[in-house]
C-alpha cells in the first residue's frame, strides 16, 4: 500500500480517488442478483471506472447531499470527541491505494502509535438508535449497520499497514451517553471475510482491464 499525502475533497485526491475502487462501491464490488446475474451497480461501477482510467472526464462519483454535508460539518468533531473519550491522538490520512490493484481508500485518520485507522459515520439520530439496537443483539463486525461492514473489510484488505478498523458512529443530537459508539474491527478476527473480498476484488479489476481493452478497441474502431 501506498499513503499519498493529499488534502481530501480537492482535485488531487479525486484524481487518486476517480479510477479506483473505493470502499463505499465494495458492495456493488460483491453485488449479484438472486439468480446470480450481475447487478446494475456493478456493472455501472467497472464501467465508471474504466473510463475513468482511459482519461474520459465523466460524472465524478462523489456527491453531495444533506447527509453527506453532514458528515463533513461533524467529522472534526466526532474525531475530536473520539480522541478525548478514548484518550488517543487522531492524526489526518489523505489517501491510501493498494499496491497492485486499482484499488484504495480514504481512511478519517490513523490511531497515532497504533496499527489503527477510524472511520467515521455521523448519522440522523434515527440511525444511532438503530446502530445501538443492533450492537445490543450482535459482536464484531455483525454489530456494525450492514451497510458499512463490507466497507471496513476494504479498509483493510487496502490498507495492509492497519491490523484493525475503529468505526465510531457520531450523533450529536443524541444524549451523552448515546452520542457516541464504536466497534473495533481487527484484521484477524475476520479472515475468511477479507480472503473472499479480496479475490472478488481481484477478479473484479480484472474485469476492469478487460472493459478498458473493449472501450479502446471501440474507440479505435470508431475513430478510423
Amino acid at each position: 500500500m501506498r499513503v499519498h499525502d493529499v488534502e481530501p475533497r480537492t482535485p488531487p485526491w479525486c484524481d487518486l480517488r476517480r479510477p479506483r475502487v473505493g470502499s463505499t462501491d465494495a458492495k456493488a464490488v460483491t453485488s449479484t442478483r438472486r439468480n446470480g446475474a450481475e447487478t446494475a451497480a456493478r456493472r455501472d461501477l467497472r464501467t465508471r471506472i474504466a473510463l475513468s482510467r482511459l482519461d474520459v472526464q465523466i460524472e465524478d462519483p462523489m456527491f453531495s447531499n444533506a447527509d453527506t454535508e453532514r458528515g463533513i460539518r461533524l467529522e472534526p468533531i466526532a474525531i475530536r470527541y473520539l480522541e478525548l473519550s478514548r484518550s488517543m491522538r487522531i492524526s489526518p490520512v489523505g489517501y491510501v491505494s493498494h499496491d497492485t490493484l486499482y484499488a484504495g481508500v480514504s481512511p478519517d485518520g490513523h490511531i497515532d502509535g497504533t496499527a489503527g485507522a477510524v472511520e467515521i459515520k455521523a448519522p440522523r439520530p434515527s440511525n444511532q438508535v438503530s446502530a445501538f439496537r443492533l450492537a445490543d443483539a450482535h459482536t464484531g463486525l455483525e454489530a456494525v449497520p450492514a451497510p458499512y461492514r463490507m466497507q471496513l473489510v476494504h479498509h483493510l484488505c487496502v490498507d495492509t499497514s492497519r491490523a484493525y478498523v475503529i468505526w465510531a458512529s457520531f450523533c450529536e443530537e443524541m444524549p451523552p451517553p448515546l452520542q457516541l459508539l464504536t466497534h473495533t474491527i481487527k484484521r484477524e478476527s475476520i479472515p475468511d471475510q477479507l480472503s473472499e473480498y479480496t479475490e472478488a476484488l481481484t477478479g473484479f479489476c480484472g474485469e476492469v482491464d478487460q472493459e478498458i481493452a473493449i472501450l479502446s478497441s471501440l474507440i479505435k474502431r470508431q475513430s478510423v
